[in-house]
C-alpha cells in the first residue's frame, strides 16, 4: 500500500502542475479540429480571377528591359488588377514594370493599392483602413514582402489584405478566426515565447504527461481491476 500511497501522491501533484496545460489542449485542440481549415486558410476572401495576357498590351520588349536593366536577373510577364505588367528582379531590388510603356508602376500610392486589394478581394464591404507597413509587420506577415499595405475592410472577421507597395502582388490576407485560429496552434505548442524551433517546454510538459498517464495506468490497476480481482 506504500507504493500505491506513493504513486497517488506522484499523479495528484504531476496533474495538478499539468492540469492548465492539459485545458489548454483540449479548447485549442476542439477550436481546430470544429473550424473548417479552408475557411481558416481565408480562400473565400479572395476572387477567383483567371486573366488573360493582351499581347497587344506587350509594347515593351524584353530586349527593352535588358538594355534598361542589364542587371536583371529575372522577368515574368504577368497581369496586376487587369493590366499587363512586367516583373523584373535588378540588383536585388523587384521592379513593377508597365509592359506597355516601360514606366515604373511602383512604388504606388494608398488609392492604387486599394485599386488593387478590391481586385483580388472577394467582398463587396468598403475599405475601413490602410495602412503602408515599412518595418515591424504583424505576426503573419513576412518582413521580406516590406514594404507592404494593408488594407481592413469592414466586414465580419475583420479580413485584412496585404499588397506589396514594390510589386503589387497579393502577399497575405488575413481574419480574425485565423488570427485566432494561430493563437490557439502557438498555445497547442506551448510557444509562449513565440519560438518556432526547439520548444523545450513542449518536450517537457510532453514527457511529464506520459509520466502521469502511466502513473494514471497503475493506480487504475491497483484500486479497480486488482480489487476486482479479490472480490
Amino acid at each position: 500500500m506504500k507504493f500505491v500511497n506513493k504513486i497517488r501522491k506522484y499523479h495528484k501533484w504531476m496533474m495538478l502542475f499539468l492540469g492548465i496545460q492539459f485545458v489548454i489542449w483540449s479548447v485549442t485542440g476542439a477550436y481546430m479540429v470544429v473550424i473548417d481549415l479552408n475557411y481558416i486558410h481565408g480562400n473565400n476572401l479572395i476572387a477567383d480571377h483567371q486573366p488573360n495576357i493582351n499581347s497587344q498590351d506587350v509594347k515593351y520588349s524584353l530586349t527593352d528591359i535588358l538594355v534598361d536593366y542589364p542587371n536583371a536577373t529575372e522577368i515574368e510577364l504577368a497581369t496586376l488588377a487587369e493590366q499587363t505588367v512586367y516583373h523584373v528582379s535588378n540588383d536585388g531590388q523587384e521592379l513593377l514594370l508597365s509592359a506597355r510603356t516601360g514606366e515604373r508602376l511602383a512604388p504606388f500610392d494608398k488609392k492604387r493599392a486599394i485599386e488593387i486589394s478590391n481586385y483580388y478581394y472577394s467582398g463587396t464591404s468598403a475599405v475601413k483602413e490602410i495602412n503602408l507597413i515599412t518595418e515591424n509587420p504583424p505576426y503573419g506577415l513576412n518582413e521580406k514582402f516590406l514594404p507592404a499595405y494593408r488594407i481592413d475592410y469592414d466586414a465580419f472577421s475583420s479580413p485584412s489584405i496585404y499588397i506589396s507597395a514594390e510589386s503589387g502582388k497579393l502577399v497575405r490576407y488575413r481574419h480574425n478566426f485565423w488570427r485566432i485560429f494561430d493563437w490557439m496552434f502557438r498555445f497547442h505548442l506551448a510557444d509562449y515565447n513565440n519560438r518556432e524551433h526547439d520548444n523545450w517546454l513542449l518536450f517537457w510538459l510532453t514527457l511529464f504527461s506520459i509520466g502521469a498517464c502511466l502513473l494514471g495506468l497503475g493506480l487504475s490497476y491497483y484500486t479497480v481491476l486488482r480489487k476486482a480481482k479479490e472480490a
